[in-house]
C-alpha cells in the first residue's frame, strides 16, 4: 500500500480474493483506497478486475465468502481441540520446561531437565528468589547442553514457579479469542 500511495505500482495481481485481507472490511477498505489511488487489483482465480465496473460488487462477494469460510475452518479448528482436551488426547505445540514427547505423542518426563525443576523448587523452598535461582541456572548453562537454548531469566524461573503442570494439574483454556471479529483475548 504505501508503494501504491507513492506512485510505484498501477495495477495488483493477487491469486486469490483470500489471500489479499483478513476479512471482508479490511479487503473493501484496501479495494477502495487503492481505486482512489488509480490502482487496479486483478483477482486471478475469481477473474476480478476492481479497475471494472462490477469488479467490487464481485470482490465483495467473494470476500464475504472467504471470510465465512475461514470463521467456518476457525470453528472447526476450535471444536476438535476441545474435544480432543475434554477426552484428554490434546498434546500442545510447545511444552514446558521438564517434559517432552515420546515416539508416539505422548506427553513424559524429560529426566535431563526434571532435576533443574526440582532444583527450582527446592531452592525456592530454601528461601533463594528468583532472581538467585536464575543466576544459578545460568552458571549451570555453562555445564550442562540441555539448559543452553533457554534464558534464565526472573521471569522464566517466576513461570515454572507458577505453572500448574509442575504440581501434575494441566488447566487447558485459560483464555480463549473471541470467534467474532475484531477477535479479542479473554479471560476464560
Amino acid at each position: 500500500l504505501a508503494d501504491c500511495r507513492r506512485g510505484r505500482i498501477d495495477k495488483i495481481l493477487v491469486k486469490s480474493s483470500s489471500r489479499f485481507a483478513r476479512n471482508a472490511k479490511e479487503c473493501l477498505e484496501a479495494i477502495r483506497e487503492l481505486k482512489a489511488l488509480g490502482v487496479g487489483v486483478c483477482f486471478d482465480e475469481q477473474g476480478i478486475d476492481t479497475s471494472e465496473l462490477a469488479g467490487e460488487l464481485f470482490t465483495a462477494i467473494f470476500a464475504m465468502m472467504d471470510q465465512k469460510e475461514s470463521e467456518n475452518i476457525s470453528d472447526n479448528i476450535r471444536w476438535s481441540i476441545q474435544k480432543r482436551m475434554a477426552g484428554g488426547t490434546f498434546v500442545p505445540s510447545s511444552l514446558p520446561f521438564g517434559y517432552k514427547k515420546d515416539e508416539e505423542g505422548t506427553i513424559i518426563i524429560d529426566p535431563g531437565q526434571a532435576k533443574y525443576v526440582r532444583g527450582i523448587f527446592s531452592d525456592f523452598l530454601k528461601g533463594y528468589n528468583t532472581q538467585e535461582i536464575a543466576d544459578r541456572m545460568k552458571k549451570c548453562q555453562g555445564v550442562d547442553p540441555a539448559l543452553s537454548p533457554y534464558q534464565w531469566t526472573v521471569k522464566a524461573v517466576a513461570r515454572i514457579l507458577k505453572n500448574e503442570k509442575y504440581t501434575g494439574n494441566s488447566i487447558w483454556q485459560k483464555s480463549f479469542r473471541t470467534p467474532t471479529l475484531p477477535r479479542r483475548s479473554l479471560t476464560n
